[in-house]
């Protein structure tokens, strides 16, 4: 199954990755250390492996931009819990996962662990109802990540990073076509949808101002 992510050009700019995608709902780490995303309305939330057998359910709570598992003390007021959706990994250490926070108000969060899954940091989207499916962030590069949200039928909003997740700018484009530009880098994208979800992305990139483009082809969900 295809995936998509993007991560910073500014320190990988020569590495060029298959794009992958936020659909991957078991992950495996090293060894027998495995992390599983199960849809919560069924009892699920994050699961996580030693053995490779039996499976431990972690309850995931969100304050400020720190994710709290229900093993470690937070120190937030208020907590909101959060149900993730999908898991990405980027390389050996950066993972992401998706998701929304349990309120009415559904807010997405993007969370980010650089110890395989250890610790997280999140980081809510500036909308309501703005939770991300399973399928909704994209990496093209070690460095360049698009996550979309809202409405895709009315001007959909993307989060976009070009620093492997460390900061995220907000944006809207029109109904099939992302173009952006952040210092030397350059995105032309187009949005393939199914129904009310984002699922394809195609188009190129350019990491020294357009003088040379690359094709980042179409990752094909299934």
């Amino acid at each position: 199954m295809l995936r998509s992510l993007l991560l910073t050009f500014a320190l990988l700019p020569s590495i060029v990755l298959a794009q992958l995608q936020s659909d991957t709902t078991t992950l495996w780490l090293e060894n027998q250390d495995g992390l599983r995303v199960v849809n919560a309305y069924f009892g699920g939330g994050l699961l996580r492996t030693k053995d490779g057998k039996s499976w431990r359910q972690e309850g995931l709570f969100v304050g400020g931009d720190k994710v709290h598992t229900i093993e470690r003390n937070s120190t937030d007021k208020n907590p909101y819990s959060f149900s993730p959706t999908g898991l990405l990994r980027i390389n050996e250490s950066v993972i992401f996962m998706v998701g929304v926070r349990g309120t009415f108000d559904y807010v997405g969060i993007i969370a980010r662990s650089v110890d395989n899954g250890q610790n997280w940091t999140g980081k809510e989207l500036p909308e309501n109802n703005s939770w991300l499916t399973p399928k909704d962030l994209f990496f093209i590069t070690e460095s360049i990540g698009i996550a979309f949200f809202g409405d895709v039928h009315e001007s959909p909003q993307y989060a976009i990073t070009f620093d492997q997740g460390t900061h995220w700018e907000f944006n809207k484009t029109d109904k099939n076509r992302v173009t952006h530009r952040h210092q030397s880098i350059r995105l032309d994208l187009r949005i393939d949808r199914q129904k009310d979800l984002i699922r394809d992305l195609s188009g190129r990139y350019s990491l020294d101002g357009g003088k040379s483009w690359i094709d980042i082809g179409t990752a094909k969900s299934k």
